[in-house]
C-alpha cells in the first residue's frame, strides 16, 4: 500500500538491508520480492532504495532458486515501475531464474508471469 507511513518504514528499512552481511538465501529472494508486491505502486525514491537495497544481494547470492521462489520473487514486481533499480533487479535475477533446476508448476508459472506483465520490454526483461 502507498501511503506515508509505508514510505517511511521503507526510507528506514533500504540502509538496513544495504549494511547487512547476511546472504539472501532462495527463500529471502522469493519472500523479499513477494513482499514488495503493494509497496511497489508508484515510483518512490523509497522503494527504488529497496530495490537498490536488494539487487546486490541478490547478485551474490549462491543459494539456487527453488520454483517457488522463482514465482514469489516474479510476482512480487507485478506493481513495480520501471526504472534502473528494478531493471538490476531483474538483471540479477535473470540468470538464477535461468539455473533454477527446478520444475514449476502451472500455478507458479502463471504468477511469475503476472508479476512481469506490467514491466515493459526491456534487455533485463528478454
Amino acid at each position: 500500500e502507498d501511503s506515508p507511513e509505508v514510505r517511511a518504514v521503507l526510507a528506514a528499512l533500504a540502509p538496513k538491508i544495504r549494511a547487512s552481511t547476511a546472504m539472501l538465501g532462495a527463500q529471502a529472494i522469493g519472500t523479499a520480492l513477494y513482499g514488495m508486491q503493494r509497496c511497489a505502486a508508484g515510483d518512490g525514491p523509497e522503494v527504488a532504495a529497496i530495490f537498490q537495497a536488494l539487487a546486490p544481494k541478490i547478485h551474490v547470492s549462491a543459494e539456487p532458486l527453488t520454483a517457488q521462489a522463482v514465482s514469489n520473487a516474479l510476482y512480487g514486481l507485478q506493481t513495480a515501475s520501471d526504472g534502473t533499480a528494478v531493471r538490476r533487479v531483474l538483471t540479477n535475477l535473470a540468470p538464477k531464474v535461468a539455473a533454477s533446476s527446478e520444475p514449476m508448476s502451472a500455478q507458479g508459472v502463471c504468477n511469475a508471469l503476472y508479476g512481469l506483465h506490467r514491466l515493459p520490454d526491456s534487455l533485463p526483461m528478454r
